[in-house]
């Protein structure tokens, strides 16, 4: 495949080389009440890891959780929004598109079967983390990293934002 689409290669004689980029103001995630209760009472039980092993060698998951939305809590007083920038580069009729963390794909491919652009690669963990994005369907049905650090809905805006950046090029 890759000698038959070398062969059709042919220079390009202009491409013009446009980028975007949007920082959108998403608020974290909140940890639930409960799992907040709950970790501050380990935590005040156990304040140094439980281990699962005499090696110590695994920590316990309920106490890295605990640490986690601790954590979290402590965050959103010095930084109530996460800053998620969407990164966009054209060069001819290719769109490449940067975003930070894991979104789930259904957005990337929303991104994808939106664009005007026949050529969209979407690439993710770009240029910061931001943990798990899961679409709102996602995150209602549950599941393995279904709870996001970002509210649900989070990556759908996002995605709507990519769209519209691209429409714009």
């Amino acid at each position: 495949t890759a000698d038959t689409l070398l062969g059709k290669l042919r220079p390009v004689a202009e491409a013009p080389l446009q980028t975007v980029h949007r920082i959108l103001k998403i608020p974290w995630n909140q940890p639930p009440a409960e799992a907040l209760e709950a970790g501050r009472r380990l935590l005040a039980e156990h304040p140094e890891p439980i281990f699962r092993d005499e090696a110590r060698t695994s920590i316990v998951w309920d106490w890295v959780f605990a640490l986690r939305d601790l954590d979290k809590v402590h965050r959103l007083r010095t930084q109530p929004e996460y800053d998620f920038e969407i990164q966009v580069i054209r060069v001819g009729d290719l769109v490449i598109v940067g975003w930070p963390g894991e979104p789930f794909v259904e957005a990337q491919l929303e991104v994808k079967l939106k664009s005007p652009s026949r050529r969209v690669v979407v690439a993710h963990e770009c240029n910061d983390e931001c943990g798990y994005l899961p679409t709102r369907a996602a995150a209602e049905r549950g599941g393995y990293e279904a709870w996001g650090k970002l509210p649900p809905g989070a990556l759908e805006r996002v995605a709507e934002q990519t769209v519209e950046i691209i429409a714009g090029l």
